[in-house]
């Protein structure tokens, strides 16, 4: 546009200072809609406002600030739910609907616990059957069904172990297993700190002692 005005033909620029107009007349009218929405729901005191796509939250505000005010436990984990596959296995196959479908969908047949270090999922079944648990699987993570590590089980296209429940209640516990490589590696950097906090301290004195 700025070429066109230069050749000064008075058309053109007028058709050039049109196309300005209208291309920001535009933008400007997409955002006042949008900042206009937007403040509309920070000023409603019954609704949550979230500025994204992926997330599942209950829409009642005094709920969730009760929540965050006065409890410290999984509540804040049922009211919100982000639907983006963050810690997934990169595979062609996770995507948000994969997500959505195969883990949080499914959530609610089982009870989820946290002991120490482990995920523990306990849930009924009214007969034995394959089942896929909605919890994914990384190369260091160890599963543990009824008691039993497994060892050999298969997988879906996103990692989520294909386990055989048996008919009654059923426990699963999902640990991530440190690499030993990892604890050489943690040994190593404790004893060079270590070190090199002993002859910084070697050093000082025998700079004091040639004073």
């Amino acid at each position: 546009m700025t070429n066109l005005m230069k050749k000064n033909i008075k058309l053109v620029n007028i058709l050039v200072i049109m196309g300005l107009v209208l291309a920001f007349a535009q933008n400007f009218a997409a955002n006042y809609t949008t900042n206009r929405t937007r403040t509309l729901e920070f000023l409603d005191p019954h609704h949550v406002v979230i500025i994204q796509t992926y997330s599942k939250i209950t829409r009642h505000r005094k709920k969730l600030q009760h929540i965050l005010r006065y409890t410290n436990n999984d509540q804040l984990f049922e009211a919100i739910n982000h639907t983006e596959p963050d810690y997934m296995p990169y595979t062609k196959h996770a995507s948000n609907a994969t997500y959505q479908k195969k883990i949080l969908n499914q959530a609610k047949h089982y009870h989820y616990q946290v002991q120490g270090g482990k995920l523990i999922l306990t849930w009924h079944s009214k007969k034995a059957k394959l089942k896929t648990l909605p919890i994914v699987m990384y190369h260091q993570s160890r599963l543990t069904l009824n008691g039993e590590v497994q060892t050999k089980m298969k997988q879906n296209t996103i990692t989520q172990p294909i386990i055989k429940a048996r008919k009654g209640k059923n426990a699963a516990s999902l640990q991530f297993m440190t690499p030993i490589w990892f604890k050489v590696l943690l040994v190593i950097s404790i004893l060079g700190w270590i070190a090199l906090i002993v002859y910084g301290i070697f050093v000082k004195q025998r700079k004091i002692s040639l004073r």
